[in-house]
């Protein structure tokens, strides 16, 4: 039976990436669409690039933020995706260096990131007979139910967004722990019916759209969500679905949709996550074969979350008994494989030995000289009085450098800056990055003066108890020119 659902259906995977264009110093860069102006511009001058780009992609698409771009791929079979992934990212970076820019393939910016702006994967899978191209319904609906109950063990694989506004959060899932776009699907339910009622909500006024199925007829639809929304966990797509823009769509374009999914610092290593999807389409199919009835796995929302916090590592108590999620995971894709191996289609990553790509590719390290200062920046009291513990150099405006000496009292506003570090490829993507360094600074009347740990904290205050302080002065009338901060200055 195994061998027979193998070779009687075609699988398709589509990919849709979402990548940050970053400057040389590793930070976010608005230009977008400078690296847009510059890939339409090599697209018409360089025909060979131009077949490429017809042969392995859709197209690019715009995201809301100006430091992200999307390339979307063409459906092709799991041998091939790779190639179009490749190309997707080396075009996109090929572009992005005609301005000294680089393409950062991560889920979210360890620094600027808080937590938006956000990049993610979206894999999509078709999996057809191969005498006939057409979508059946019931093998969307088991192939859907299916995954969606093992998008624990998929998230426990692919989280690898650990870090967001230089801090560790706690949660091997930062993107989707914060994401408000990604809503929880529902079991895929099959329902006929002559209209189709689709109620959402803009801009907290109710809205209806209404579906009707063709004249003197009953239609089938396979239903993930009552209101027909697609920026789920994972969700179907098509004309046999409930979601108003895909009505137009043809009955082949009919697929799965999973969002879940982190961005992955390895192509080998996304491809590997796409593999093992599709052997989990292909156990589906041979469920449906057998006569299996499938249900929604118990206590699934409460594992998702234990995945997005914990990743590989996760361990949820449930009934009395402990779920391991490794080897959950382990086993999930030992299954998968028993459907991939009849196809020709092995793994090539540590990921067949259920290692995630945090594990593959370590954490970043991040450097904080003062947790002091951290935590005054946490709490918001940013405006301090401080007394230095040595001599500092003082950056002024002018860029005149002055030498501060030591037990001098400075005020002004905290704040951080950074320094990072990363993994390259040649093709100018960075993959991960590897060190995060802070540095505090007060900027002050004069100039900026970096901080360090045993510079005395005098008073600190947020910024409506600095306004306080500045009403009250001029309520009373004793708003006078203030000193210099700096009363002696040595130049250097």
């Amino acid at each position: 039976m195994l061998e027979e659902t193998t070779n009687k259906y075609d699988i398709r995977v589509g990919v849709e990436e979402e990548v940050f264009i970053v400057n040389d110093l590793g930070f976010l860069s608005m230009h977008s669409d400078s690296v847009m102006k510059n890939l339409v511009s090599m697209l018409e001058n360089e025909s060979d690039i131009l077949d490429r780009a017809k042969k392995y992609l859709f197209g690019f698409q715009w995201e809301p933020h100006p430091s992200q771009v999307e390339y979307v791929t063409r459906p092709y079979s799991l041998l091939e995706i790779k190639k179009a992934i490749h190309f997707g990212r080396e075009i996109l970076a090929k572009s992005a260096k005609l301005l000294n820019h680089k393409i950062y393939v991560g889920s979210l910016h360890p620094v600027q990131s808080k937590p938006n702006p956000m990049c993610g994967t979206h894999i999509s899978i078709s999996v057809n007979r191969k005498n006939d191209k057409k979508a059946k319904i019931k093998e969307l609906q088991y192939i859907f139910n299916h995954i969606r109950n093992h998008l624990p063990e998929i998230i426990a694989l692919t989280a690898n967004s650990p870090i967001c506004g230089g801090e560790y959060t706690g949660f091997a899932s930062s993107r989707l722990f914060y994401s408000k776009v990604l809503s929880d699907s529902s079991l895929a339910v099959i329902k006929r019916g002559s209209i189709f009622p689709v109620p959402h909500n803009k801009r907290r006024i109710s809205r209806y759209t209404i579906i009707f199925s063709k004249f003197h007829k009953s239609s089938l639809r396979l239903i993930a969500n009552p209101k027909g929304e697609r920026l789920l966990d994972i969700t179907p797509r098509g004309p046999l679905t409930n979601i108003v823009e895909d009505l137009s769509k043809k009955r082949n374009e009919s697929r799965i949709e999973i969002r879940v999914i982190d961005n992955q610092p390895d192509i080998k290593y996304l491809a590997d996550i796409i593999k093992i999807i599709s052997g989990l389409a292909l156990e589906a199919l041979d469920n449906l074969a057998k006569g299996y009835k499938l249900k929604e796995r118990k206590n699934l929302r409460k594992l998702k979350y234990a995945a997005i916090r914990d990743g590989i590592n996760a361990r949820v108590s449930i009934d009395s008994k402990t779920i391991i999620l490794r080897d959950a995971t382990k086993e999930m894709i030992d299954k998968a494989i028993q459907y991939l191996e009849p196809i020709g289609i092995k793994l090539e990553t540590a990921l067949k030995e259920a290692k995630s790509a945090s594990e593959l590719y370590s954490i970043p390290r991040i450097e904080n000289p003062s947790e002091k200062l951290g935590l005054y920046i946490k709490k918001g009291k940013t405006y301090l009085e401080i007394l230095t513990h040595e001599s500092k150099i003082l950056k002024t405006i002018s860029g005149i450098p002055v030498l501060i000496p030591e037990n001098t009292k400075l005020f002004g506003k905290l704040f951080a800056d950074f320094e990072l570090e990363w993994i390259e490829s040649p093709q100018g993507i960075i993959r991960s990055f590897k060190k995060i360094k802070k540095n505090y600074w007060l900027a002050t009347r004069d100039g900026y003066i970096r901080l360090s740990n045993n510079d005395k904290i005098l008073k600190a205050r947020n910024i409506v108890n600095q306004l306080l302080c500045i009403f009250e002065s001029i309520k009373d009338k004793k708003l006078k020119r203030t000193k210099p901060l700096v009363t002696k200055i040595w130049k250097v």
